[in-house]
């Protein structure tokens, strides 16, 4: 057999490669048919920007399922990635002393060696700025070193290649501007939207990089996603009274304001009082019509007014929770008792099923406080309709606030108006929380890509975009290709929120509180929380069964 990383013959058995320590995490004959990243770069690259974002995804996945395996430390240097084609995909297996070892395989007795100076010496390429001056590493940390493989993947290159010896190359990825892989002049074209990524992973702020691989994982997805779509079809013989047909695009849901600049809709009472207002972004319960977001419910009432949420079940979705005023206690069955505040965010990722409940705090019953605020759904994507039920809270102070033309806007989720926020989203999403004063004109954010979707919803006041007059408790539908900004209007101040995410990908089937990209998931949802698979949220009765739609 011989060595994953570095090719050197090893005898049967043998756990560790002497020469470059690397773990021989399964026999030869498992992986004969694949290569380590390591193997790839140095033998094959470039190899086309398609397949390296290809690989990219699928190693993301490899490292989120060892991270899901209780794999801590990860070497993520390309010979720790071994590669194999399965069909019409890509397979990465992680090669590490933890994530690599066979289920019931017991721990390693072997001392492992130490890599060689040689070795140590070619692997600063792929250490992030932060590991080079020796501060902690986090998320931001592994995209940058898969930010420097892709990089060698797509050019042929590592980003530094001209830098002279081990000196040179650390004071260039301490200092030096990463070049932009299109302008390397290779004889294959490389799109903008690929720079922007390769680039945004090798940025030497990290706050300035994808926070972790899911990010990362997305990005790659949208890029190849938006690409191949536009990508013009091979020309083919048509008589000459044939009609010509546009490119094929893959399944993709579209905003209803797609055929105009602004639309304007009217909420719809939620014929409850635990809300005043509902936007609904799902229609036959088969689509969403606005990206990700999948509801919008806004309340205001005094405590009094509103009963508690009870414990209900929530599947294929996240729901967040954001408040101007007042306070909510967060329940939910994996053991999460969390105090919302006002101006923080809720977030509970419900994936293959949870259960939550939200109840007003006692204090405020005896005080009769006001409860203001939105509750939103998400769908998730298809491969996190099975991520298990996870819950953060971000406090107010955790959230970006900025002034911009005399109105404060504060960053929920994205990044926009110079700031970041820092929550982590499964796909791309963005909401600010904007308080415009009398007169105040402000810009909105350029869309991230031609899909990506916008929507203004007034919370109070009335606000002016593009020449319409938009209301409270409405919300204005932004084409994407379109550049707007919103005026506090009438001579009063305006309060809106602005939300903000990519077309969901393929068929959504929505029912009640569970979204799935099949019909067959969604009963499949419904038949596993009757049998009680949810779980119970700790100190509450259960939810009453519920019957497929």
């Amino acid at each position: 057999m011989t060595c994953f990383s570095c090719g050197r013959a090893l005898q049967p058995g043998v756990r560790f490669c002497g020469m470059c320590g690397q773990r021989q995490a399964r026999t030869s004959g498992s992986f004969a048919a694949g290569k380590t990243l390591r193997e790839l770069c140095e033998r094959e690259a470039p190899i086309g920007w398609r397949r390296a974002f290809e690989i990219l995804i699928a190693t993301c996945h490899a490292i989120v399922a060892a991270r899901a395996r209780g794999a801590e430390q990860l070497s993520l240097e390309p010979e720790s990635f071994y590669l194999e084609r399965q069909g019409d995909r890509w397979v990465v297996t992680v090669l590490d002393a933890d994530a690599g070892r066979d289920p019931g395989e017991p721990h390693d007795t072997e001392p492992r060696p130490a890599p060689p100076s040689w070795l140590m010496l070619d692997r600063i390429d792929y250490f992030s700025p932060e590991k080079l001056v020796g501060r902690p590493l986090d998320g931001a940390s592994e995209v940058y070193t898969l930010g420097v493989i892709a990089f060698e993947l797509v050019t042929g290159q590592r980003p530094f290649a001209d830098a002279t010896g081990p000196a040179g190359l650390i004071t260039a990825q301490l200092k030096k501007p990463v070049p932009v892989p299109s302008k390397l002049q290779l004889a294959a074209v490389i799109p903008r939207a690929v720079d922007a990524v390769l680039l945004a992973c090798l940025e030497k702020e990290r706050n300035k990089r994808y926070p972790d691989v899911g990010m990362l994982a997305q990005a790659a997805t949208d890029v190849l996603t938006i690409e191949v779509s536009n990508a013009p079809e091979p020309p083919k013989r048509q008589p000459q009274a044939a009609r010509s047909v546009p490119p094929a695009r893959p399944p993709m849901v579209t905003s209803r304001a797609s055929t105009a600049a602004i639309r304007v809709l009217r909420g719809a009472s939620c014929g409850s009082p635990s809300c005043t207002t509902r936007h609904a972004f799902n229609s036959a319960q088969d689509a969403t019509l606005f990206g990700s977001w999948l509801l919008l419910d806004h309340f205001d009432s005094l405590v009094s007014r509103r009963p508690d949420y009870d414990p209900h079940p929530h599947a294929g979705m996240a729901t967040l929770t954001y408040l101007f005023d007042g306070r909510l206690v967060h329940r939910d069955s994996i053991g999460t008792e969390q105090v919302i505040e006002a101006n923080g965010l809720s977030w509970f990722h419900a994936g293959r099923g949870g259960m939550h409940s939200d109840r007003h705090h006692p204090l405020d019953r005896v005080r009769e406080a006001r409860l203001h605020g939105l509750e939103l759904w998400v769908v998730l994507p298809r491969p996190n309709e099975h991520d298990p039920p996870a819950y953060a809270f971000h406090r107010p102070q955790e959230l970006p606030s900025v002034v911009i033309s005399g109105a404060r806007v504060r960053v929920v989720l994205g990044e926009g108006f110079g700031a970041r926020s820092p929550v982590v989203t499964p796909a791309p999403l963005s909401m600010f929380d904007l308080r415009l004063p009398s007169g105040a004109a402000v810009p909105l954010p350029a869309p991230r890509h031609a899909d990506y979707q916008r929507a203004v919803y007034v919370v109070s006041g009335a606000v002016e975009i593009k020449g319409k007059l938009v209301e409270a408790r409405h919300l204005a539908v932004i084409a994407p290709t379109e550049s707007v900004g919103v005026t506090a209007a009438r001579g009063a101040a305006a309060h809106v929120v602005l939300l903000g995410s990519a077309p969901v990908l393929g068929p959504r089937h929505n029912a009640g509180y569970f979204s799935a990209s099949s019909k067959a998931r969604v009963h499949e949802m419904t038949d596993q929380y009757n049998a009680g698979a949810f779980g119970t949220v700790l100190g509450e009765s259960r939810a009453r069964p519920l019957t497929p739609r």
